[in-house]
């Protein structure tokens, strides 16, 4: 049995900015006295200072428009950012962990193309020797990953990894995903994220007070914080190893 996990991370913003289309809030235009809804008032001096409210309100907005518009634009970027190492699309892949025998490394190379030309190398020699590959929600995030990004580089990927036949695609057996085996078919039969997994069967928990969205800043950060992002993927394997073992993968 080999285990693997991949982690992932935004693209460099100035690759992100081209996909960023942030639309700005429509200027505030002339005031329209118009526009003031008083309902069923009919007191002049009610109306009177409804309109004056809705006068002081539309200055600000014009006083206020281009910090609100660069405010609303960082949001949206940072939205986008806080994102984007889910997606093939505007995410990449950092590292690859692997764990055979008790035994931990990490695929890491000079760019990512290299990195996944090793993984596919790996799983190709898996195949040779039937090893079982095993991971934690493989099937709905790490192998599309894995694939999509591998084509968007120019990367072969093997024919066996995946077959595809009508809307129904099927990954090569040697995956073992322990997601879906725990699930048992129930998609939302019960709760199976690898920290619960890992908890209630007695097999540990993911690394406390760091999570997936902090792989990228710890991992592109200082030394110590890539031994901190390095420490939590070794983690990950171990507590995917070890639950992959209480279910029965071998």
């Amino acid at each position: 049995m080999l285990v693997f996990d991949i982690e992932t991370g935004p693209l460099p913003d100035e690759i992100l900015l081209q996909q960023f289309d942030f639309v700005p809030p429509p200027q505030p235009g002339e005031f329209d006295p118009d526009s003031v809804k008083y309902g069923a008032w009919k007191d002049e001096a009610k109306r009177a200072a409804k309109l004056e409210e809705a006068r002081q309100a539309h200055a600000a907005a014009v006083e206020n428009y281009d910090r609100d518009a660069t405010a609303a634009r960082d949001r949206e970027w940072n939205a986008m950012v806080s994102r984007a190492a889910l997606s093939p699309t505007t995410g990449m892949v950092l590292a690859i962990g692997i764990r055979r025998d008790g035994k931990s490394g990490i695929f890491a190379e000079a760019t990512e193309s290299e990195t996944l030309i090793k993984f596919w190398r790996k799983y190709l020699a898996c195949r040779v020797e039937q090893t079982r590959m095993v991971g934690a929600n493989i099937v709905q995030f790490d192998l599309p990953f894995l694939i999509r990004r591998s084509w968007m580089l120019g990367v072969d990927v093997p024919t066996t990894a995946f077959t595809y036949s009508g809307k129904w695609v099927n990954f090569d057996p040697i995956f073992c995903d322990i997601r879906d085996l725990w699930q048992l078919g129930q998609k939302n039969g019960c709760e199976s994220s690898l920290d619960f997994m890992g908890r209630v069967l007695g097999c540990g928990c993911k690394t406390e007070g760091i999570g997936g969205a902090d792989f990228a800043r710890l991992w592109r950060g200082t030394a110590e914080e890539r031994q901190q992002a390095t420490g939590y993927l070794l983690n990950d394997l171990k507590l995917t190893a070890d639950v992959a073992m209480r279910l029965g993968v071998i």
